[in-house]
């Protein structure tokens, strides 16, 4: 199954939506493997098919990544 954000956004499309002030997003973070996703203030420590943790390539910070809506969440796992 192919998923909407499995390959992540891209990187101008995602700062210009980030840098609208009418935007709900926290910000961007970009993983070890390249891909770009949005940043949000909560954690989700769900385990799904649609979820995967990955580490971001700046901080090493581990996030739950929803490869359905592009939205990188806070983890323990």
């Amino acid at each position: 199954m192919r998923y909407n954000y499995q390959d992540g956004i891209e990187r101008e499309t995602a700062e210009q939506i980030v840098n609208n002030r009418d935007c709900c997003r926290q910000g961007l973070v970009e993983m070890e493997d390249g891909r770009i996703f949005f940043t949000h203030r909560g954690y989700n420590d769900r385990v799904a098919p649609h979820l995967q943790v990955m580490r971001c390539k700046k901080t090493g910070v581990k996030f739950n990544v929803n490869l359905n809506n592009g939205i990188a969440y806070n983890t323990h796992l």
